[in-house]
């Protein structure tokens, strides 16, 4: 178990440890809450991913109140991180407590795993609407440590696709583009092309199961660039 304090109080973090757990009920409203019907998998889902050791579940609480979640997703070969979801309660936010408690999470994170590599999508400015709260969530993953991945093209189709037989034609209004983003306990010089190949491979395929994309796919990783540049 965890904990910060800041201006609004002294919070805990804490690491969900069994199916069983007190707030479990707190932590599936929070995550119902937080994302659209297109942005998510079924809670029951997670829980079978947690069962499998395929995923993390942590949550920020103040006395019995949960807070805040985080999600994460564990991949290996090559072995990488995923912040799958993090969401935080609407009336607590913009009070510093999102930022304290990823910050806390990647910190022990890296104590934890001196390899760490964790990744976020995050979705790109550049595309849609609502560009100035596109460059606020980056500007929040930027706050604690991660790096976005610029020159890096990535996108995905809707995720609330059940039957899909044909490959569907790349737009900004079927497709979601994201920015990758990274930390790691390692010098970025060592992130190479290769590891973000082999990383899009893995969400596609593995944490997506997007199986009629194999052209889309086949795009994105021919445009990895030899070089990348984060900011």
């Amino acid at each position: 178990m965890m904990g910060f304090e800041c201006n609004t109080g002294n919070y805990v973090i804490e690491k969900m440890l069994t199916e069983d757990d007190p707030y479990i009920s707190q932590l599936e409203a929070i995550y119902l809450e937080a994302f659209p019907p297109s942005e998510t998998i079924p809670f029951r889902t997670i829980l079978k991913k947690f069962e499998k050791l395929k995923e993390r579940i942590y949550y920020c609480r103040k006395e019995n109140e949960v807070i805040a979640i985080a999600l994460i997703a564990i991949f290996e070969d090559p072995s990488f991180l995923l912040l799958d979801y993090f969401a935080l309660k609407k009336e607590w936010r913009g009070k510093g407590i999102g930022t304290a408690f990823l910050r806390h999470l990647v910190q022990y994170s890296n104590e934890q795993d001196p390899n760490l590599l964790l990744v976020a999508e995050v979705e790109d400015p550049e595309y849609g609407e609502k560009k100035n709260l596109k460059m606020r969530r980056i500007q929040f993953y930027q706050q604690v440590g991660m790096n976005v991945l610029q020159n890096v093209v990535y996108f995905l189709p809707p995720l609330n696709e059940k039957e899909v037989k044909y490959e569907y034609e790349i737009n900004p209004e079927v497709f979601t583009h994201l920015k990758l983003l990274v930390v790691s306990s390692k010098s970025l010089e060592d992130f190479s092309p290769v590891i973000v190949k082999s990383i899009i491979v893995k969400l596609y395929t593995i944490h997506y199961k997007l199986k009629n994309y194999s052209a889309v796919l086949q795009m994105i990783l021919e445009n990895v660039p030899n070089s990348l540049i984060f900011i």
